[in-house]
């Protein structure tokens, strides 16, 4: 009768480590006291791994625009370099921004955010790492796209984000930079310079356009 017991007073003491689900769910609690007592011991692991994984979410995650923020883009790009994993970056400017809010105020601006964080998963693939990068800032990760796939996505990006009307704000534009990590060859915080100076060209160029370069 005791050893049910022994065994889940020992699973409770171990709640956070690795395989504790495991090791209480293949406990024989043959009557059912025992029974009762696992059940709780395991549906508070599943609110425990639940609370667990929201809270990782939320650290990773841009809540005006529920798209990656700079820990969560930062988990991406180190993980795709332990695999050596190609990809290719997309640094987005939201044009004039500033005047936006000089003008409409900042509930319009926050407005003009969110249109283009949709838009942007409009033009993404299920696998890309879409993130704000602060402010108007936005940066898209497209694992496995070498830079003409890329230049295909932030010029489609492009020309929806010009041709759509933000209640309060009318139409605005974006300047991109496009980038290509050559295969693992480079550091993401090479990549991620090089797409900031391909940014620059398309801001140099006029706005409203792709820029492009090549890490150095």
């Amino acid at each position: 009768i005791s050893r049910p017991l022994v065994q889940l007073a020992e699973g409770a003491r171990r709640m956070d480590a690795p395989g504790t689900a495991e090791h209480i769910a293949a406990i024989r609690s043959w009557y059912v006291e025992a029974a009762q007592i696992k059940k709780a011991l395991l549906k508070g692991l599943a609110l425990l791994q639940t609370k667990i994984g929201k809270l990782k979410t939320d650290v990773q995650t841009d809540p005006l625009t529920g798209l990656s923020n700079r820990r969560g883009m930062a988990a991406a790009l180190d993980d795709w370099q332990a695999q050596a994993r190609p990809f290719s970056v997309i640094a987005i400017d939201i044009d004039h921004f500033k005047q936006v809010n000089d003008r409409w105020g900042h509930a319009v601006g926050d407005d003009v955010i969110l249109r283009l964080a949709q838009l942007m998963r409009a033009c993404s693939r299920d696998a890309d790492v879409l993130c704000r990068n602060g402010g108007d800032e936005f940066i898209m990760l497209l694992p496995d796209a070498d830079l003409d796939v890329a230049m295909q996505v932030a010029e489609r990006l492009r020309a929806k984000v010009a041709a759509a009307v933000i209640p309060g704000a009318g139409a605005i534009t974006v300047s991109l930079g496009v980038v290509s990590s050559s295969h693992g060859e480079r550091s993401t915080d090479a990549v991620l310079l090089a797409a900031d100076a391909a940014l620059y060209v398309a801001k140099e160029n006029g706005r409203n356009c792709v820029g492009i370069t090549e890490p150095a």
